[in-house]
């Protein structure tokens, strides 16, 4: 990568932004109860260290510290683009508000591998639902976190 080509990239922008808000949240959570900070704490650390390792890796050249980037495969496709990835997020967030955490989870657990170009339908909806289980047996179930229940269903 050459020297101005490093900040001109909006995926090290995002990532930076990602790698500094989990390490402000990281820091926050020493603020809270030990049992209540563990969590949150082991996610920001785990997307501190994910995210720096990325703008590194972006920043020494793909090559130093895990080979290649992934190229095009053989039919030519990249994937989406990031402002994609950002919209659905949205688009998923106003589905949790919208039909609940559960149902909207589902959806967008359906939807977007399919607009991201993936075409086995087995494996999308074994994967949707076994997500969406595990997560409303290990949250609702066990933990006891209300989950957001939408404004269609509340």
């Amino acid at each position: 990568m050459q020297p101005g080509q490093f900040f001109k990239n909006p995926e090290n922008w995002v990532t930076a932004f990602l790698g500094t808000f989990s390490t402000a949240f990281f820091v926050q959570t020493f603020g809270y109860r030990p049992m209540a900070a563990l969590f949150p704490r082991i996610i920001s650390a785990v997307l501190m260290v994910l995210s720096f390792y990325r703008l590194g890796r972006n920043l020494c050249g793909s090559k130093i510290l895990l080979g290649t980037p992934r190229e095009e495969g053989a039919e030519g496709k990249k994937g989406l683009p990031w402002q994609w990835g950002l919209l659905f997020m949205f688009v998923y967030f106003g589905l949790i508000n919208l039909v609940g955490f559960i149902l909207g989870t589902g959806i967008f657990l359906v939807i977007f591998p399919i607009v991201a170009g993936y075409r086995r339908w087995g494996i999308i909806l074994l994967v949707a639902a076994g997500l969406v289980v595990l997560t409303e047996v290990s949250l609702h179930l066990l933990l006891h976190v209300q989950l957001p229940a939408g404004i269609l269903f509340e």
